[in-house]
């Protein structure tokens, strides 16, 4: 089985329409979250970092439903009138349109594996800024993919996110490599650190009950633009000596 990152490409085109659909600002800079809104995930604390950074040119999109949904409600009532730069989009079923509206993709999870969104965020060009939790670490190279804090701290992510709305070509920057490197690691069909957990191969669906449900879907990718190498990518349990991620030298500077 594989994962279709050929459907995650990043282009201008896509970020101008889904911002418009959405009727979202074109120039504003957008921190995006896409999971399950349940106790682990946290979403929360994402929006508590925010409150510093959120006004009309610096927002938070939140996509997916379940059960904390309200707790998420409450403290984005609480910004009062900040409120009004946070959107909640609710369940979804064209995430890798969504991908394309954001400038960076955060995560501020208690407890994790390695959730298939951070994968899709780095083949769409995102730099991810997330706590440092399960195998989180293993794909997200902090200072070169992005961005990575201990969980519950808050200011922390706060930090790390005004980091980049500040200076958005570093996000340019860590999103490139971060998709380069899903790419390789495609082209190789190289391992990712997923672990055992049901959550590592989540992404956002429609499906009953909460509105979402974890799936894993076969699928093909396409190769970086000249490359010979296989196209498939096989996201497979971690084994105990799996191989990891093609490495690159931290650009200086």
């Amino acid at each position: 089985n594989g994962i279709d990152l050929s459907r995650f490409a990043p282009s201008d085109a896509a970020r101008a329409a889904a911002r418009a659909e959405l009727a979202l600002p074109p120039h504003a800079f957008f921190v995006g979250n896409v999971g399950r809104l349940v106790r682990e995930k946290n979403q929360a604390a994402l929006v508590r970092a925010m409150a510093p950074l959120l006004s009309s040119t610096v927002r938070l999109v939140v996509v997916g439903d379940g059960e904390e949904r309200a707790a998420i409600e409450r403290a984005v009532a609480a910004l009062e009138g900040k409120a009004a730069f946070v959107s909640l989009l609710g369940a979804r079923g064209d995430t890798p349109r969504l991908y394309a509206a954001f400038d960076v993709f955060a995560l501020s999870s208690d407890s994790e594996g390695l959730p298939l969104v951070i994968v899709e965020a780095m083949a769409s060009g995102l730099p991810v800024v997330s706590t440092a939790v399960g195998g989180i670490a293993a794909v997200v190279i902090d200072g070169v993919t992005g961005a990575l804090v201990k969980a519950g701290d808050v200011g922390a992510l706060t930090a790390r996110l005004g980091d980049l709305a500040a200076s958005p070509t570093l996000g340019v920057t860590w999103g490139a490599e971060g998709r380069r490197r899903a790419l390789a690691a495609g082209a190789d069909e190289a391992e990712l650190p997923l672990g055992d957990n049901k959550d590592l191969l989540e992404t956002v669906r429609p499906g009953p009950g909460s509105g979402v449900h974890d799936e894993l879907q076969p699928t093909h990718v396409r190769p970086p633009c000249g490359s010979r190498s296989s196209p498939l990518v096989g996201f497979r349990p971690m084994q105990e000596h799996a191989k990891p991620w093609p490495a690159r030298p931290r650009p200086e500077g």
